[in-house]
């Protein structure tokens, strides 16, 4: 189960967000399940390594971890790029090219599937029944293309409640 977790901008990371990453993760990786792993984490604690990649010891573990490895990284202020593909001084990457991946590719299937923009860092995409990016000062990047208009309403109103609060 996802634990919610704040973003480098203090604000809280989508459990949306983490989720629909996550899927598209394991979508991605797709053997790890045989070690109860749907991200094919490398490590994980003291847990043993099979083939050079962690095994849980339920699924629902493995989940859990992937989902808390997600977290982790977009509390970081990453990309969807940096993320795949590391960011120097920060993160090396979750499935960078130094391991015979195309990151690139990576992240942009998981940007396909979920929504979340290339980009932007993917702590500023928040939910609101459809994911929308939004910049540091609460400007609306994109909509996903999927909008109505009562969510942009609900929006709105909620940027302005945060901006009349911020002084």
């Amino acid at each position: 189960m996802f634990t919610p977790r704040l973003s480098s901008l203090g604000s809280p990371i989508s459990p949306v967000t983490v989720s629909a990453i996550a899927d598209a993760i394991d979508r991605m990786e797709g053997p790890g399940i045989t070690r109860n792993n749907p991200g094919n984490l490398r490590t994980w604690g003291d847990l043993p390594t099979q083939g050079g990649f962690a095994v849980f010891p339920t699924p629902g573990e493995g989940r859990a971890a992937l989902e808390r490895q997600v977290a982790l990284n977009i509390s970081r202020g990453l990309t969807l790029e940096e993320f795949f593909c590391g960011k120097a001084g920060v993160y090396p990457g979750y499935a960078p090219d130094a391991d015979r991946n195309n990151c690139r590719g990576y992240a942009g299937n998981v940007s396909t599937w979920t929504g979340v923009p290339l980009g932007v860092p993917i702590e500023t995409v928040y939910d609101l029944g459809t994911m929308f990016s939004v910049d540091a000062t609460g400007s609306l990047l994109g909509d996903g293309g999927a909008m109505t208009g009562l969510i942009i309403a609900a929006a709105a109103l909620l940027l302005l409640s945060a901006q009349s609060q911020a002084g």
